[in-house]
């Protein structure tokens, strides 16, 4: 059930001739269910929306935390490109970010968000990543900047999840790739 609740929000790539341009949550969460020991990080662009029957697709960048053995989307926020630039220019200054090749598990607490029994999807307005270089973490905050969901990391997973974003920055939205891909034929 708890999968079913997060792919709501998250998704993946769409078809060729997909519509696009319906914005989903800015942020989202989910409670209730707790977090594996191999929690990973996925970036991706254009990301699904369904809202009601209806479906769409929203060209921000997603930043979520998925945890694979239960096949969960924990938390995510969406990035518009000069959010995804500034956030992979805080990562990239912090000491101790490196491509070591070996990575400790990422670790997820709940630090302002309400806690649940049953699987929650809460999602959050205005809600965005906070990049602490410090405590190496990025920080889910609302609107008010209010802490909601710490992810914390090593240099390691910090390089590589800098690297994933700006790549996947770089690259044309997939509505100019259609919008080029029709004007082609």
């Amino acid at each position: 059930m708890a999968a079913a609740l997060l792919l709501a929000g998250c998704g993946t790539s769409p078809s060729r001739h997909a519509v696009t341009g319906d914005r989903g949550p800015d942020a989202s969460y989910v409670t209730g269910v707790a977090p594996g020991p191999g929690l990973r990080f996925s970036v991706v662009r254009p990301v699904q929306t369904q809202q009601g029957a209806s479906a769409g697709w929203d060209d921000r960048i997603a930043v979520s935390v998925l945890d694979p053995d239960t096949a969960t989307w924990l938390v995510s926020a969406r990035l518009n490109a000069l959010q995804a630039m500034a956030m992979t220019a805080e990562i990239r200054k912090t000491p101790g970010i490196r491509d070591s090749g070996r990575f400790r598990p990422i670790l997820m607490e709940f630090i302002g968000a309400q806690p649940s029994v049953e699987p929650r999807l809460t999602h959050v307005p205005q809600g965005t990543w906070m990049w602490d270089g410090e405590a190496m973490s990025l920080t889910l905050v609302d609107a008010a900047r209010s802490p909601l969901v710490r992810v914390s990391m090593d240099g390691a997973s910090a390089w590589h999840l800098a690297r994933e974003i700006e790549q996947i920055n770089r690259a044309a939205p997939p509505s100019v790739r259609s919008a080029m891909d029709t004007r082609s034929h």
